[in-house]
């Protein structure tokens, strides 16, 4: 999807706004789970037998190959991830993901009061924390640099933020998102080439 628009491209947020690098890959800004959120996120998944990934700075993990975490991963045609469960014990951790198919999200969210779980499918959340958001991500930009006007896009629930601070928001449809609020410009499908369309319109390439 980026392939064709990179060169335009200077900052990459990543990790829902937890991590931002520029075009030559130097850290702009880090927001990692602090080893204690980690340890007791983790713990969580395993007191209720949840499949899960975690995303470092230029890996993403998941804790073991498992029919509910497979069926996740090939239904939004994601890279496979490694399978290293021990992977937050020694490194860097921006962002986590769990599939739950068990109803057990309510008691996640009791047990790490210090983390958001923002949907992407019915039996899927990212985890990040309360501090960090695209939105945020997008603001540090904006102030640090002096952009004087911004545009932000985005297809899921986890862009909203980012789409709220920007001053021209385009929300992508997806199969979650189907219409947008009337400050939003609503764009078609990625694979009916919704992006590449919003950017014409715009004029921004």
């Amino acid at each position: 999807i980026l392939e064709p628009i990179k060169e335009y491209i200077d900052y990459y947020i990543l990790a829902n706004g937890e991590h931002i690098i520029n075009k030559d890959n130097e850290l702009v800004f880090e927001s990692p789970f602090t080893k204690s959120e980690l340890e007791k996120l983790v713990a969580s998944f395993g007191k209720y037998n949840l499949g899960y990934g975690l995303q470092g700075e230029t890996l993403e993990v998941i804790n073991e190959n498992r029919k509910d975490v497979i069926d996740v991963i090939e239904h939004c045609k994601l890279p496979y991830p490694v399978v290293y469960k021990d992977f937050h014990i020694n490194n860097k951790v921006y962002q986590a993901w769990v599939v739950d198919n068990k109803n057990c999200i309510e008691n996640l969210r009791k047990e790490n009061p210090d983390l958001v779980f923002v949907p992407w499918l019915d039996n899927a959340y990212d985890i990040m924390r309360k501090d960090a958001s695209k939105g945020e991500a997008a603001k540090f930009l904006i102030e640090k640099f002096g952009f004087i006007y911004s545009y932000g896009f985005g297809d899921n629930y986890n862009d909203l933020p980012l789409l709220d601070v920007v001053d021209v928001a385009i929300l992508i449809k997806s199969e979650r998102i189907k219409e947008a609020p009337e400050k939003y410009f609503l764009a078609d499908e990625i694979d009916k080439e919704g992006l590449y369309k919003a950017l014409k319109i715009f004029n921004l390439i």
